[in-house]
């Protein structure tokens, strides 16, 4: 069951990345942490699309979403181990 989770999650941030792409945006990049590095330079529709998208996530128990998705990019998180420098 873990491993069809870890694929599911593996399969929504491909397909994130890929709309980020498609709208623009860097393609290793999620729109969640493209959206909080925009707002942090104080770009107004990234502030208001931050608030709506955090909103929607606190339902799934994330208060931070955004902010968590642009520290998983800085961290490299969403890598298999075999990029991360462990």
């Amino acid at each position: 069951m873990r491993k069809i989770k870890n694929w599911a999650l593996q399969v929504l941030i491909a397909l994130d990345q890929l709309a980020n792409a498609i709208i623009g945006g860097w393609a290793d990049e999620t729109i969640c942490a493209r959206v909080y590095r925009n707002a942090r330079k104080g770009y107004w529709y990234a502030i208001v699309t931050e608030k709506i998208l955090n909103c929607i996530f606190r339902i799934l128990g994330d208060k931070s979403h955004c902010e968590t998705a642009y520290n998983s990019e800085l961290n490299r998180a969403h890598l298999s181990d075999v990029y991360q420098n462990k």
